[in-house]
């Protein structure tokens, strides 16, 4: 959804016109946003729509039954056990890596 919107706003290339080579990357969409969060002015406040969303979403269940989780829930606990126990790689690709 955002790679439309940000073609669409910025009349630049979508995500499937860049081409594989970076060098011939040009014309790419780009848009930023800003927030002002003016109605929601004490931290506490904040906190309290952030929890009260993130229990919406994990409330949901996905159609195999697990749990629904948000973007990057994970990054944390997948960064540690990778610090913890290496990045884990498929076998054939390390050992077309190390062929190289």
């Amino acid at each position: 959804m955002l790679d439309l919107l940000a073609a669409l706003l910025s009349g630049g290339c979508a995500t499937h016109q860049i081409p594989a080579d970076s060098c011939q990357e040009t014309g790419l969409s780009q848009a930023f946003l800003a927030f002002d969060l003016p109605l929601i002015d004490k931290e506490e406040e904040r906190e309290k729509v952030i929890d009260r969303i993130i229990e919406y979403v994990q409330s949901a269940k996905h159609a195999t039954g697990e749990r629904v989780r948000y973007p990057g829930e994970r990054t944390l606990e997948i960064r540690k056990q990778n610090l913890d126990e290496g990045i884990p790689v498929e076998p054939l690709i390390w050992q077309q890596v190390q062929e190289l």
